[in-house]
C-alpha cells in the first residue's frame, strides 16, 4: 500500500489492518462486506491499534454487527479492552444513536459531531480520532444526501487528525452506489477469492502518481538545499495566544545548522525540546501561523547558542515554516568589529588625555589595527561565501526547464534564465525587455489580453498568481501558449519592491488535449453504433400459456452510451430465459460489454439452465480477465417452465422481480445477490415461484428505480407498485408502456439514465405458438 500525502496531516499512523499498514491523519476509505466476519476481520486490529497508539476510538454499528456482537468481537483480541472503556478512550454505539437522531439524517450534525468529538479528545491527551460507520441502516431514498455527506467527509477529515472507515453491504448496493462509494473514499477493501484487496478510482490513482512525482521533485530539493528548512504546528492556550509550536518535518541541514536530530524533534514541541526558548520566538511564529503574513528574524537562540537568520511563512492554517541560516559567525565578526571599535576610541580619548602616553598608545593602536585587518579578511570571507550560495541559486534556476525571470517594481524584466528566452524565442544577443515589449499577449479563446490581467501586473498589486495560460505572439510571428505564475517580491519595509515570474511552454499539452478529445468524440460516436447494434427490438412477444412485453429507453441525448440490456430467448424442454441488467459506466466499453454478458449467459443457460450456475459461470468468467477486475455489472436471470408453470430466478445485485397477482395483489419476489465481474467466486441462490393464471413478472433495471425530478424524490420502487395498482386488465404491452411513461413523468419529461422493462404475464390460453417462434426467430442476436 502506497503512503499517503496529506497537506498538514502527514504523520504517518498504523492502521492495524496489513494490507493497508500505515496512513496519515485524514484517510477516509471504505470497505465492502458480505458477513459479519467480513466486519470483525477489519475492524477489530483496526480499532486494537488505535487504542494502542492513544488514539480516541468511536464505533457506530448496525446490522449485522449490533454493539453487544462488536464489543465482544474486540474483547476476544484485547483482554484488558475494560481499561480502554472505564478511561473513556472508546466508545461503541449504535446507528440510531449517531446518525439518524429523532428518525432523520442530518448531515452538518454528524460532521459537527465528529469535530466536536476530536476536540474532546485531544484535551484530554489523545492524538487523535478514528472512527467507523456501518451504512446498512441506509434507505435507497437517502443515497444522495449520504453521498453528499461522504463528500463532505472527505474535506472535514483531510484537515484533522482523524482516521475513517465507512462500510457498505454489497447486498445493499447496486453497480451505481458501488461507483458511488468508490468515488467518495480514497480507497476500497473487498474482498476477492477469499482474499481482500484494494480497490481505487482511477482518477485518485491518477491524482496520486502525479502527486508522488511533484513530492520526489520537493523532497530532492528538500533534502539538498543548504539552508535549514522545519514545518512546525502552532499550538495556542485557551485563550487562542501562541504559547508553543510543534515540529511536523525538518531537512538535513536543519540537522546540520542546529545539532538537532530529526528522530528528537519530531512530532515534539518545542518547550519539550528547547525549554529555555525566548518566547519572542513563539509570539513571532505564533503570527505568521495564524494571520498568513510572513516575516524574517535575526536574533539569538540562548538554548543553541547560535544566531539564525530566519524567513517565516505561513504553508497551511496554524502552521508555519522556516527557512534559516547560522549567522553567527558573521554577528560574531560584527559584535567583534563594534568592541575594537570601542577600545580603539577609548584609545584615541587616552591618547589625547595623556600625551605622554602617546608611544605606549600608538603601539596599542598598531596592534589593534592588526585586529581589524583579521576581522577584515574574516567579512570578505563571509561575504565570498555569500556570493558563492548566490551564484549556486542562480546556476540552480538557470538549470530547470521551466522559464524564471525576475521583474521590478515598474514591471520591467530585470532577469531571466535561458530556459526562459529559449521558450519566448528571444533571438540572441536581443534584450529581453525590448522583446516582450513588441510582444502581443491574447486569451485563449483569441481576445487581447489586458495590462491589468496579466500575471506580472497583477504579482505587483499583491497577488500570487497560479497556472494562468494565455498566448504570445512575438515580434517574429510565433505563437506560444504558456502557463504562467507569478508572486510579489517585499523589501525589508514590507512594500512590493517586484516580482517573480515562472512559465512553461504548454502548446504540446493543449495540442494533446485537442486530440484527446477527437478521440473521445471517435469513441462515443463507434459506442453509439454498437449499442444500437445491441438493443433488442421492442416486440410484444406471445407464446402458448404466456404473453412477454418489452422497452428500452436510452438517456438524454447529451448523455454517453449506456449499458442497459435485456434478452429473451427459448431453452429445450418448453423453457424460456428472460435476462436484464446493466453495465456499469458508459461508453464503447460499457456497450462492448454489455455483448458479451449476453452471449455468455446464454452459452451458459444453453448448457444447464440453471439460473445461479449460469450467473455463478457467467460471473467467474468476467472476472477471469485482470484488466476488467472491478468494472461491474448487474443482472436478473430467469427460467420459466411452461409446462411446470414454475419461474426460477437468481439475482446479481439488480432491482428484485416484482409480481403482481390476478387477485391485484403486488409483492416483491425476494432474490439478492452480489454484482457479477467483481471477483470470481461468488455464489447465488434460486427463488422459485409457482405461476398462476392472471401472474405478471416486472423486472426492470434502474433507469426506471433512479428515474427523479430532484436530488431526493426517487420514482422507486414504490413508484412501480403504484403505477400496478391502477394497472389491473392491461396486457404486458400496455403495462411496459405505461410504466415508462409513468418514470418518465416523474423525472419531468427525461431520464438521467438508460432503463429497460421486461413485462411476463401467465394466461391459460393456449395461443400464438407459430407467432412465437417467428418474432423469436427476428429478435435473436448471435
Amino acid at each position: 500500500m502506497e503512503d499517503f500525502e496529506i497537506s498538514g496531516n502527514n504523520q504517518l499512523r498504523n492502521t492495524g489492518i496489513e494490507i493497508i499498514g500505515e496512513v496519515p491523519w485524514g484517510a477516509h476509505f471504505c470497505q465492502f462486506y458480505e458477513t459479519e466476519q467480513d466486519l470483525t476481520e477489519i475492524l477489530v486490529p483496526y480499532f486494537k491499534a488505535g487504542l494502542e497508539s492513544n488514539e480516541f476510538c468511536m464505533w457506530v454499528t448496525a446490522e449485522p454487527l449490533h454493539r453487544d456482537e462488536a464489543e465482544a468481537a474486540l474483547r476476544w483480541a484485547m483482554p484488558d479492552l475494560d481499561r480502554y472503556l472505564k478511561a473513556g478512550q472508546i466508545e461503541i454505539i449504535s446507528y440510531d444513536q449517531w446518525y439518524v437522531l429523532d428518525g432523520s439524517f442530518d448531515q452538518d450534525r454528524v460532521l459537527s459531531g465528529w469535530v466536536e468529538k476530536l476536540e474532546r479528545a485531544q484535551k484530554k491527551g489523545y492524538d487523535g480520532l478514528r472512527l467507523t460507520g456501518n451504512t446498512f441502516w441506509l434507505e435507497k431514498d437517502d443515497w444522495n444526501d449520504f453521498t453528499d455527506y461522504e463528500e463532505a467527509v472527505n474535506a472535514v477529515i483531510g484537515n484533522y487528525r482523524m482516521i475513517a472507515i465507512c462500510t457498505y453491504s454489497l447486498a445493499k448496493c447496486g453497480a451505481s452506489e458501488i461507483a458511488d462509494v468508490i468515488s467518495n473514499h480514497q480507497f476500497a477493501l473487498m474482498r476477492r477469492g477469499g482474499q481482500w484487496s484494494i480497490v481505487e478510482d482511477a482518477q485518485i490513482r491518477r491524482t496520486r502518481e502525479e502527486l508522488r512525482r511533484s513530492e520526489e521533485r520537493y523532497k530532492t530539493l528538500f533534502n539538498e538545499m543548504t539552508e535549514g528548512f522545519a514545518v512546525h504546528e502552532i499550538i495556542c492556550d485557551e485563550s487562542g495566544q501562541p504559547c508553543d509550536y510543534r515540529f511536523l518535518e525538518v531537512n538535513p541541514a536543519f540537522e546540520k545548522l542546529t545539532g538537532l536530530r530529526k528522530d528528537d524533534v519530531i512530532g515534539r514541541t518545542v518547550r519539550d525540546v528547547l525549554p529555555g526558548i525566548e518566547s519572542y520566538w513563539i509570539e513571532t511564529f505564533g503570527k505568521v501561523a495564524l494571520t498568513g503574513e510572513p516575516a524574517h528574524i535575526e536574533n539569538l537562540s540562548q538554548e543553541l547558542g547560535k544566531y539564525y537568520s530566519v524567513y517565516a511563512f505561513c504553508p497551511a492554517p496554524g502552521q508555519f515554516a522556516c527557512v534559516f541560516l547560522d549567522v553567527t559567525k558573521r554577528r560574531q565578526a560584527d559584535m567583534e568589529l563594534q568592541r575594537r571599535a570601542e577600545q580603539l576610541a577609548d584609545a584615541n580619548e587616552e591618547l589625547q588625555v595623556q600625551g605622554e602616553s602617546l608611544a605606549a598608545i600608538n603601539e596599542e593602536l598598531q596592534k589593534t589595527n592588526d585586529e581589524l585587518a583579521v576581522i577584515n579578511q574574516q567579512l570578505g570571507e563571509t561575504r565570498t561565501e555569500a556570493e558563492r550560495r548566490a551564484a549556486e541559486l542562480q546556476a540552480f534556476v538557470s538549470s530547470v526547464a521551466d522559464g524564471v525571470s525576475l521583474i521590478d517594481g515598474q514591471g520591467d524584466v530585470v532577469w531571466m534564465n535561458e530556459a526562459g528566452r529559449r521558450i519566448l524565442a528571444v533571438p540572441p544577443g536581443e534584450p529581453v525587455q525590448d522583446w516582450m515589449l513588441r510582444s502581443q499577449r491574447f486569451t485563449l479563446d483569441g481576445e487581447r489580453l489586458a495590462r491589468e490581467r496579466r500575471p506580472v501586473h497583477r504579482a505587483l498589486r499583491g497577488e500570487t498568481v497560479r497556472d494562468f495560460w494565455y498566448k504570445v505572439v512575438t515580434p517574429g510571428e510565433q505563437e506560444i501558449i504558456v502557463s504562467a505564475s507569478a508572486s510579489p517580491v517585499y523589501d525589508s519595509d514590507g512594500c512590493i519592491s517586484g516580482a517573480t515570474y515562472v512559465f512553461r511552454d504548454v502548446r504540446e499539452r493543449v495540442e494533446l488535449e485537442r486530440q484527446r478529445e477527437q478521440l473521445l468524440q471517435r469513441e462515443r460516436r463507434i459506442a453509439d453504433m454498437l449499442q444500437q447494434a445491441l438493443v433488442p427490438p421492442q416486440l410484444a412477444y406471445n407464446k402458448m400459456g404466456c404473453r412477454i412485453a418489452t422497452r428500452y429507453q436510452p438517456a438524454l441525448k447529451e448523455a454517453e452510451v449506456g449499458g442497459d440490456f435485456y434478452d429473451i430467448f427459448d431453452l429445450d424442454g418448453g423453457k424460456i430465459g428472460i435476462l436484464i441488467g446493466d453495465v456499469a459506466g458508459k461508453g464503447l466499453v460499457a456497450a462492448i460489454r454489455v455483448a458479451a454478458v449476453r452471449h455468455a449467459i446464454r452459452s451458459y443457460a444453453y448448457l444447464d439452465p440453471s439460473p445461479a450456475r449460469v450467473l455463478m459461470l457467467a460471473n467467474d468468467a468476467l472476472s477471469r480477465d485482470e484488466a476488467e477486475t472491478g468494472s461491474m455489472l448487474t443482472a436478473i436471470f430467469a427460467v420459466i417452465d411452461m409446462p411446470a408453470r414454475v419461474l426460477t430466478c437468481a439475482c446479481g445485485g439488480q432491482e428484485p422481480p416484482l409480481l403482481r397477482t390476478a387477485r391485484g395483489t403486488t409483492s416483491e419476489i425476494p432474490a439478492g445477490g452480489s454484482p457479477l465481474g467483481i471477483a470470481k467466486g461468488f455464489t447465488y441462490t434460486e427463488e422459485r415461484h409457482r405461476l398462476q393464471p392472471g401472474d405478471t413478472i416486472i423486472m426492470v433495471t434502474d433507469g426506471i428505480t433512479e428515474a427523479r425530478r430532484d436530488s431526493i424524490s426517487f420514482f422507486g420502487k414504490e413508484g412501480i407498485i403504484e403505477y400496478l395498482s391502477s394497472a389491473e386488465g392491461l396486457s404486458p404491452d400496455d403495462i411496459a408502456s405505461g410504466l415508462l411513461t409513468a418514470a418518465i413523468s416523474h423525472a419531468r419529461g427525461s431520464l438521467q439514465d438508460d432503463a429497460a422493462i421486461v413485462v411476463f404475464q401467465h394466461d391459460d390460453e393456449t395461443t400464438g405458438e407459430t407467432e412465437w417462434l417467428t418474432q423469436l426467430s427476428q429478435r435473436r442476436l448471435a
